[in-house]
């Protein structure tokens, strides 16, 4: 699976963030404090659906956010599948939800479709 692309609103210390990824090496490279990990767990998080950080997915949400999104491209097998994943708060609207190519689906579903951690 390659990352080719990734999105972020509302994601730990990112109000915004756009980022584009070779599909050979990429280095991540900032001061103390800056993100890099952050950056790591939300591709992390697009491919496998958790945080290696924590269980509880409301601190994956920036300070005063009720909800975080994750928007990535991703490539298997030749082919390309764009992953819309929003986290919100239990007060905002529920559970996380996840749509592959314009189609909403179960997380599940969705790992199950494009290879990633939870099928």
């Amino acid at each position: 699976m390659v990352v080719r692309g990734l999105n972020l609103t509302g994601f730990r210390n990112y109000k915004t963030l756009s980022a584009k990824f070779s599909p050979s090496c990429n280095w991540i490279i900032g001061s103390n404090g800056q993100g890099k990990t952050n950056l790591v767990e939300a591709i992390h998080y697009l491919c496998n659906l958790e945080s290696f950080r924590t269980r509880k997915t409301t601190i994956l949400l920036n300070t005063g956010s009720c909800a975080t999104r994750l928007v990535g491209e991703v490539e298997r097998n030749s082919v390309l599948h764009k992953i819309d994943i929003t986290v919100m708060t239990m007060l905002a609207a529920g559970p996380a939800k996840a749509t592959q190519n314009m189609s909403r689906l179960g997380l599940r579903k969705l790992a199950k479709s494009t290879g990633t951690g939870l099928a």
